[in-house]
C-alpha cells in the first residue's frame, strides 16, 4: 500500500547529533484521507508487575496527532488505550470499535508500543504483552495478546487495507535487555506466520529501544517520521510500506549501534 502525502517535509540529517532530533510536527502540514480510517493505539509506558516504557506516552500522543491533525481521521474513530487500560480484554474490545467503524475505502490502523515475546504454544508467532502481565510464567501468557489473533481481527475488516505498527521486541527482553521471565528461556521465533491483507511493520525480534539520548522508543518515532516525509527518498511524495521500513532500518542501524535493531515488513 502507499501513504499518499502533500509534500516532502523536514528530512532527517544522517549525522544529526543525538541530541538533535526532529520534532515531528515540524513543518507538518494536513494531507487528508483519512475520513473513513480508524485507528486503535496502544502505549504502555508503565508495567504493574514489568520494567516500564520510558516515551511509549509521548510517541503515542504524536501518533494521535497524526491521525487526527494530518491524516484527519475523526476523533471519534481513534481510540487509545495507555498504561493501565491496555489490557488484552480491552485491546480485542476497541479493535472491534475501530473494525466496525472503519469504512470500506479506508485504512485501519493499529499502533503497539509495549513489551512483547515469543508465544508459548505456536512457532510462528509472538504475543504482545498486557500492561497485567506478571514476571511469572503462571501469571504472564493470560496477560498476553497473540499477534495472531491482531492480525486476524484486521484482516476481518471491510476496510480496503490494514496497518499494523508493531514497536516491541519479541525476544521476550525488556528495554535493558533483561529478560521478562527471569527463570525462562523463550525460544525466539525464526518465522512468522504471514498475511495477505495486513501490512505489518515491526521493530524486529532481537531488540528494540529508545532514542539515543532521548527517552522514547525509536521504531515507532521513525515510522511516523517515515509518514511524514523523512522515508521519501526517491522524492514522489509517496510512502510505500517498504519504503517505510527500509527508512527506519538504514537510520537505526547507522545512528544506534549499542544494540541489534532489525525492522521488518511483513509480509515479506
Amino acid at each position: 500500500m502507499q501513504f499518499i502525502l502533500a509534500g516532502l517535509l523536514l528530512l532527517l540529517p544522517v549525522e544529526a547529533s543525538p541530541s538533535l532530533w526532529p520534532v515531528l510536527s515540524q513543518d507538518a502540514r494536513p494531507v487528508g484521507g483519512g475520513v473513513h480510517d480508524a485507528a486503535v493505539i496502544v502505549a504502555i509506558e508503565e508495567y504493574t508487575y514489568l520494567s516500564g516504557i520510558h516515551g511509549a506516552r509521548r510517541n503515542a500522543r504524536d501518533w494521535y496527532w497524526y491521525f487526527t491533525s494530518i491524516r484527519g481521521i475523526p476523533d471519534g474513530h481513534v481510540y487509545r488505550l495507555l498504561d493501565t487500560s491496555a489490557t488484552p480484554a480491552k485491546m480485542r474490545t476497541v479493535l472491534g470499535n475501530a473494525a466496525k467503524a472503519v469504512g470500506t475505502t479506508g485504512t485501519l490502523w493499529f499502533v503497539f508500543i509495549g513489551h512483547g515475546a515469543p508465544s508459548r504454544n505456536d512457532p510462528e508467532d509472538v504475543l504482545l504483552v498486557g500492561v497485567d502481565a506478571h514476571a511469572d510464567v503462571l501469571d504472564f501468557y493470560p496477560h498476553t495478546l497473540p499477534r495472531k489473533e491482531v492480525l486476524a481481527i484486521l484482516s476481518g475488516t471491510v476496510a480496503k487495507a490494514q496497518v499494523a505498527v508493531l514497536d516491541a521486541c519479541f525476544s521476550g527482553r525488556d528495554r535493558e535487555e533483561e529478560p521478562l521471565l527471569k527463570d525462562l528461556q523463550f525460544v525466539v521465533p525464526t518465522h512468522l506466520s504471514d498475511t495477505d491483507r495486513t501490512t505489518v511493520l515491526a521493530a524486529g525480534a532481537d531488540f528494540t529501544g529508545p532514542l539515543p539520548g532521548e527517552r522514547r522508543p525509536s521504531f515507532s518515532y521513525f515510522v511516523l517520521g517515515a509518514l511524514l516525509g523523512w522515508g521519501d527518498r526517491d522524492g514522489d511524495k509517496r510512502i510505500s510500506a517498504s519504503e517505510t521500513v527500509a527508512y527506519a532500518a538504514s537510520i537505526v542501524n547507522r545512528l544506534i549501534n549499542d544494540r541489534r535493531q532489525e525492522p521488518m515488513l511483513m509480509p515479506l
